[in-house]
């Protein structure tokens, strides 16, 4: 974080201190946010999935660098939004949006008229509308597909709240989901229209999914779970732990089966949208995202490079290299094979921002 936004966060706290304090437990010193030119036309890749992806050689890695800043096309992403094979948008560092449409063979940074504030979630609520969120409250949405982005004010007024760091944004249909630090909750159910922001006493929240409109859960620090029915009703689910959590998954349209990962190698597991079972997959690392390509094939990500995969619905779990030591942040998978992993530095070191791409499921 530049020097600029830690002195703004620091007033922004002190003015909250008696709401933090309201609040519950005062998040870590330096919690982590769990937490892509306009309009120029791009050659199709070539290897479009379908053909019969080349395998690695004994040792070498099935996930390729793509857009690292020696290529001179990213400063650092912390968010990943998948389309299909050939479209993807990351978010990032000093209000970068990077877009690719030829499964990452180029990628073009998007038009987010001059705003230079870190970005730490992006979603779309339809093909057209984009959201992607992050320092100081900032919001950017797009209404052409994510060719030009615009800040947008959710709220008149000068309610502090809004000026927390925002860690994610998740959709599904018209319902909308943002959150960030000191428990911000802000909901949608009118595709971004208009929201709400919920008071809630809790810690700093990380990430958001809603498998269902309404229905969806909550991920955050101390083996924070929240869950809803409704979108405006948030109730505690019991973790079982206390580390930090920090990604969640369900597949769409499937409230019952989903994934947590969260600090120290910590990975949870439901069947029933309820009980949260731990699973151990082989790593002690800090683990940032999780997510499925299909019903049985899924991969974990976070610090020092760490991919792991399954292939059988999360029964075991198996190392993969991506050549990096980057924390990764996210991952996103068009299907089995075709999909894309990004990171950048905490210390927002843009040299050590990566994107990776495999065709191959990673294998």
């Amino acid at each position: 974080m530049s020097p600029r936004s830690l002195a703004t966060l620091a007033t922004l706290v002190s003015l909250l201190a008696p709401a933090a304090t309201a609040c519950g437990p005062a998040p870590s010193p330096t919690p982590s946010p769990n937490p892509s030119a306009s309009g120029s036309a791009q050659t199709p890749n070539p290897a479009r999935p379908g053909a019969a992806p080349s395998r690695p050689a004994d040792g070498a890695s099935a996930w390729k660098t793509q857009g690292t800043i020696a290529r001179g096309i990213t400063s650092g992403p912390h968010a990943l939004f998948v389309r299909d094979a050939y479209t993807a948008f990351t978010a990032g560092n000093a209000g970068e949006i990077l877009k690719t449409t030829d499964g990452g063979a180029s990628a073009m940074r998007m038009d987010t008229d001059g705003v230079t504030d870190a970005l730490y979630g992006i979603t779309f609520s339809d093909t057209r509308t984009g959201w992607a969120v992050g320092e100081l409250g900032r919001v950017l949405r797009t209404r052409d597909g994510g060719d030009t982005w615009q800040p947008v004010e959710l709220f008149d007024g000068d309610d502090l709240r809004l000026r927390l760091h925002l860690t994610d944004v998740t959709a599904s249909g018209p319902f909308m989901c943002m959150v960030g630090w000191y428990g911000l909750i802000a909901v949608s159910r009118d595709a971004g229209d208009s929201w709400t922001i919920l008071s809630t006493d809790l810690p700093n929240l990380h990430h958001a999914t809603l498998p269902e409109p309404g229905h969806g859960w909550i991920v955050g620090d101390g083996g924070t779970i929240l869950v809803t029915e409704d979108g405006l009703h948030w109730s505690y689910q019991p973790s079982n732990v206390k580390e930090n959590l920090n990604g969640v998954y369900f597949r769409p349209n499937d409230a019952r089966n989903g994934w947590i990962v969260g600090d120290h190698g910590t990975v949870l597991h439901t069947t029933n949208g309820v009980e949260w079972i731990p699973i151990h997959v082989g790593t002690t690392a800090q683990l940032r995202a999780v997510q499925f390509a299909d019903e049985n094939h899924g991969w974990i990500v976070g610090e020092s490079g760490t991919i792991v995969t399954t292939s059988d619905s999360g029964q075991t779990w198996t190392p993969q290299t991506g050549s990096t030591m980057v924390p990764l942040e996210a991952v996103g998978m068009a299907s089995p094979s075709e999909g894309w992993v990004v990171g950048a530095d905490p210390g927002r070191n843009a040299a050590l921002g990566i994107i990776l791409h495999t065709s191959s499921g990673g294998r």
